[in-house]
């Protein structure tokens, strides 16, 4: 409880998640991504946690306990959800409000998808810990754009993903993807935690750790060495993201939308390929901006 032995304790936690950052990506700029293609999971997963209080679990448990309405996807509160929690509002205080900042400009269309597909609303916060909502960002593991697929499952639910196009750069139809893929693993696994864990680290670990431990509750698992450490922190890591995102300035933020790449635009068919600066000139737009709008196409 000393003031002065907890301001330095934050200098380390801050320190060591910056080391791990750098770390993460040399490693990125070796495999021929960029800084700015970093993706936000990474980050998240390099998080130093704090060790919350029992007071402090406490405290969020009565704040969520008012709330409960709100979420339409279970919120279990235990230490390790505080964790990130409390990091979000600290150490990753500036990139969880640049997340927030762009989920505005996604999140009404993402959530009449999700209504649409008959999943809970709420899994459309998702990107905030996967990507930060942004539209290019690549893992190390090379999982792709705002809603971070790869590309053998981005095509099992119908992305076109080959040398001219890469549709997991679309954020729309890729969030009508992972809405598949999300309603397709609730319905194997019955429980929206264990949904979740598979879309970050796949069946094949998920489906042996029930097995040996004879449960489905996902903390248990998370309890143990069956599933990776970016897998056992996804779930907490996103119910804390969720939680913030709800309620933002309860928590110290205030989602700010600027503008869109996508404001002012509309969607037109081309019947046939054409070259997109012919395009560019033809719809007098700039070529740049023909690109940026739509950035699935890479050639």
């Amino acid at each position: 409880n000393n003031p002065i032995v907890n301001k330095y304790l934050r200098y380390y936690i801050d320190d060591i998640s910056k080391i791990e950052l750098e770390y993460l990506k040399d490693n990125t700029r070796e495999s021929g991504q960029t800084d700015g293609s970093l993706a936000f999971l990474d980050e998240i997963i390099s998080t130093p946690l704090f060790f919350p209080k029992k007071e402090d679990i406490d405290s969020f448990k009565k704040k969520i306990k008012k709330r409960k309405p709100l979420f339409s996807v279970p919120i279990v509160i235990n230490p390790r959800v505080v964790s990130f929690l409390k990091a979000f509002q600290n150490i990753k205080h500036d990139s969880i409000q640049r997340a927030l900042n762009r989920s505005a400009n996604y999140v009404d269309t993402f959530k009449k998808t999700f209504r649409q597909m008959g999943i809970p609303e709420d899994l459309v916060y998702l990107p905030i810990i996967e990507s930060g909502f942004r539209i290019k960002a690549v893992s190390r593991a090379r999982a792709n754009g705002m809603w971070q697929f790869m590309a053998a499952t981005g095509r099992m639910f119908n992305l076109r993903i080959d040398w001219v196009v890469d549709e997991r750069q679309d954020p729309f139809k890729a969030s009508v993807a992972a809405a598949k893929l999300l309603k397709t693993l609730y319905k194997e696994y019955g429980h929206w935690y264990l949904a979740l864990a598979c879309y970050n680290g796949g069946t094949r670990r998920v489906n042996r750790a029930i097995r040996r431990l004879k449960t489905k509750d996902f903390f248990k698992i998370a309890r143990t060495r069956y599933l990776r450490r970016e897998t056992r922190n996804y779930v907490p890591a996103f119910i804390a993201s969720l939680i913030i995102a709800k309620s933002p300035e309860e928590y110290g933020f205030k989602i700010e939308k600027g503008p869109s790449i996508f404001d002012n635009t509309k969607i037109i068919s081309v019947p046939s390929p054409i070259d997109l600066k012919a395009l560019a000139k033809a719809a007098n737009v700039s070529y740049q901006r023909l690109k940026e709008i739509n950035p699935e196409l890479i050639q």
